[in-house]
């Protein structure tokens, strides 16, 4: 849906196109890269380009930050906090089908209290990428194909259909790798001394094949324990944040009963929603913004503060 990222390019290279651009299409483009919006890599170092307006990371470090849930009252809470920076991530946007008007809302774009934060993966190396912080201001939907952004907000075009199978790739690889540890966390418990516990999850992968919640403190208190301790050292930093959101979610899942269940349904293509919600806050060392009681949860294993609408103070 976004149009060509001329913020990846130099300055000659940007004045190169537009050079050749009929005037419509200059028009746009010169629209277009008065949006605001800065680029870092996954150890938050600062990746200026030629058309940056502001550090939006060193600006949201300066306010009282919340990431914000589907289920919270953000948008109207966003109206009355304009001192207060508001975060949108990846997660809202696939649970929210209409994403234009989860980001292009004329009224909200015009509060500058809205940002919008996401990673950008590098196909080619593993692990390795960019994040990127869009402010959600007037000139952000020149970044967007129209027609091909009013198809996805309405479940409809090539695009959302593509995106949609990349989402479903992505949960599959998720699932596997919260399996892999999860196996692991199962093997410490037995070489620990630990009462016997089930080793049926090893053979099916299945969340209700985990041994009983209360069988498993060993475990989840030793996970709890070193979440703790790692939380520090994740702001800014995409690795460190993922290590450590995929930790929480390994824990819920030897604590709660309900999550195994969602996380074997294969018709819930969110089942990581919560957890993307909680890699933004890790990574911000921002509030999270909920009512969801599993995700309240995810954050109290990292002492990330959460609440249903900001507070003054």
């Amino acid at each position: 849906m976004a149009i060509k990222p001329y913020i990846t390019m130099t300055k000659e290279q940007v004045e190169e196109i537009l050079a050749k651009s009929t005037p419509q299409d200059l028009e746009r483009i010169q629209k277009m890269l008065q949006h605001s919006c800065s680029m870092y890599d996954f150890a938050g170092n600062h990746l200026s380009h030629p058309y940056e307006k502001e550090n939006l990371l060193e600006i949201i470090g300066k306010r009282d930050t919340y990431v914000v849930d589907t289920n919270s009252e953000w948008k109207k809470e966003s109206k009355s906090h304009l001192d207060k920076a508001f975060i949108i991530t990846p997660a809202l946007s696939r649970e929210q089908l209409n994403t234009e008007e989860l980001i292009l809302n004329e009224a909200r774009s015009q509060q500058g209290n809205i940002f919008s934060v996401g990673i950008i993966p590098n196909q080619n190396v593993p692990n390795q990428g960019y994040i990127l912080i869009d402010r959600m201001d007037s000139y952000f939907r020149y970044c967007f194909d129209d027609v091909k952004l009013s198809q996805a907000s309405k479940g409809k075009g090539e695009i959302f259909a593509k995106q949609r199978i990349v989402h479903r790739q992505q949960t599959e690889y998720e699932k596997e790798q919260i399996r892999f540890q999860v196996g692991l966390e199962l093997l410490f418990s037995v070489n620990s001394g630990q009462p016997p516990i089930s080793k049926a999850f090893w053979t099916t992968g299945k969340a209700c094949d985990l041994p009983p919640v209360d069988v498993l403190k060993y475990a989840t208190e030793r996970l709890k324990t070193n979440i703790k301790q790692r939380y520090p050292a994740c702001k800014h930093n995409v690795n460190k944040s993922k290590t450590l959101v995929e930790m929480c979610h390994r824990t819920l899942l030897l604590e709660d009963a309900r999550i195994r269940q969602e996380f074997d349904d294969p018709k819930n293509e969110n089942v990581f929603g919560d957890m993307y919600i909680l890699f933004g806050a890790i990574y911000l060392g921002a509030k999270i913004m909920t009512k969801d009681v599993r995700l309240a949860k995810m954050a109290d294993y990292a002492g990330i503060k959460w609440c249903h609408v900001p507070t003054n103070t």
